[in-house]
């Protein structure tokens, strides 16, 4: 569950704040990742198999997050730990390539074209994030995919492992460095507000995709009932639903992908529009929810103003 905690973006508290970040929205804190039916179970072979493939459509394309970001990124040290970043990921986009040519065909599942949606829908968020020419925001998202792929890894290491492909250690840039670039870029309040939301937005759909693959296993393996509670029913939490869209300018003009509303009419009464848009943490000035305050969800916006597709 995204966590609506207040949450500090300023220079010297930044690498604090990621760190918490990575506690309460990272890969680590699903339980899907660190399962034993992920991991150990009698199907594992399979249900790693379908992480590595939905992991290869979001993080398998280049130019990715972080080539994106090292296009439009201006101060030096940022762009050479981009660089270096850049370089190592390469290598992990490979691994994952070959994990995914392992395994072979994907597993039959009940609501595969709907995951397929979503998926496509994440992809379609990372790159736009990846994009923004808000300052920071981009950097952010790089630094947040980053961090978070050590969790990440875990999961690969095991799954090359049982596939039959030798794992190599990851080349990315150390955790020391990262807090220390993310630090010494967030000096500005407005960049560390674009920089935190960046990270923030990456973690959650890290986590909506672990969502989306451990509702495929229930879905293997006790039918497209199990899916829609499991998909539906995390939809209803306060958290970025995989599929929606991230939008520049910290989220001040939200919308949902055509994508989204297919599979939310397809779910029924199971998921509303206003269940597949993101917190607008956009409306408050500090650019995160306020302590003690309600989630503000985008869908006010999109109900004024044209949804685009």
């Amino acid at each position: 569950m995204a966590t609506q905690a207040a949450l500090t973006f300023r220079g010297v508290d930044m690498a604090e704040t990621l760190d918490t970040l990575l506690t309460t929205d990272g890969t680590a804190s699903h339980a899907y990742p660190s399962s034993a039916e992920l991991l150990y179970g009698r199907h594992a072979t399979r249900n790693l198999a379908d992480a590595a493939y939905y992991l290869c459509m979001l993080h398998g394309r280049h130019p990715g997050v972080i080539d994106f970001a090292a296009m439009r990124e201006t101060d030096p040290g940022a762009r050479t730990w981009l660089a270096t970043a850049a370089e190592g990921f390469t290598l992990e986009r490979l691994f994952l390539t070959r994990i995914s040519v392992a395994a072979g065909p994907l597993p039959s599942t009940p609501g595969h074209a709907e995951c397929e949606a979503a998926a496509i829908g994440q992809r379609h968020a990372l790159e736009t994030l990846a994009q923004s020419e808000r300052t920071g925001c981009a950097l952010g998202a790089a630094i947040a995919l980053v961090m978070d792929w050590k969790a990440i890894r875990h999961v690969l290491d095991i799954a090359a492992q049982r596939l039959g492909v030798e794992p190599q250690p990851a080349r990315l840039p150390d955790e020391r460095l990262t807090r220390s670039v993310a630090a010494t870029a967030s000096a500005n309040s407005g960049v560390a507000r674009a920089l935190g939301f960046g990270a923030q937005q990456i973690l959650a759909q890290h986590r909506g995709l672990w969502t989306v693959l451990e509702s495929r296993q229930h879905a293997r393996q006790h039918g497209l009932g199990i899916f829609l509670d499991v998909f539906g029913g995390g939809c209803g939490k306060q958290r970025t639903h995989p599929g929606a869209e991230v939008v520049e300018d910290l989220g001040i003009d939200h919308g949902v992908l055509p994508e989204m509303r297919r599979a939310a009419r397809w779910l029924g009464r199971r998921a509303s529009l206003a269940q597949w848009c993101m917190p607008d943490f956009g409306r408050h000035p500090a650019g995160a929810a306020q302590e003690g305050a309600a989630p503000c969800w985008c869908v006010k916006l999109v109900r004024r103003a044209t949804v685009r597709a």
